[in-house]
């Protein structure tokens, strides 16, 4: 039972992590095609698109059964959308009005803060795993009980869907 406790908290952050990866290749491609304005840098940018739906569709269903993982990634994708409605916006005032327009976005406040709220929201999935995690890899207990760290408990965790 233990490895596959472990094995699903693997699962969640692995995407978690997929997840801020493809975000943050739809900005750095969104920042080419402005630097460039080669429509070629864009093509990331729609591959990251599909891999954030992918990774989102994914933590859905890993996270089910756990009302509070839920409303965590419902934060996240609003984020999420957000950012990426964001950078189609500064993509189309690239395209619409050259680039100093686009330029003049991106150096907002608006534009930037994406990467910090993305941070600190993922911080609040990893945080409550990790002293759980740790107790779940060493425990030799074939049937591990709710996790004793309290960790879990206070950030609506529970071994059973972490």
């Amino acid at each position: 039972m233990n490895a596959a406790w472990v094995e699903h908290t693997h699962q969640v952050l692995g995407s978690l992590e997929l997840l801020l990866a493809a975000a943050t290749d739809s900005e750095t491609a969104e920042r080419g095609y402005v630097i460039t304005g080669d429509e070629e840098y864009l093509e990331p940018y729609r591959q990251a698109a599909a891999v954030i739906d992918s990774q989102m569709r994914h933590l859905r269903e890993l996270t089910a059964d756990n009302r509070g993982q839920q409303q965590r990634l419902d934060s996240v994708m609003a984020l999420v959308t957000e950012r990426l409605a964001i950078l189609r916006g500064v993509i189309d005032l690239r395209r619409d009005q050259g680039f100093a327009a686009a330029q003049g976005e991106i150096l907002t406040e608006k534009a930037n803060s994406f990467t910090i709220a993305f941070a600190a929201s993922s911080v609040r999935w990893k945080i409550p795993r990790r002293p759980c995690f740790k107790e779940r890899r060493t425990s030799d207990q074939a049937e591990f009980g709710p996790c004793s760290s309290g960790y879990f408990s206070e950030a609506g965790f529970s071994p059973a869907d972490s």
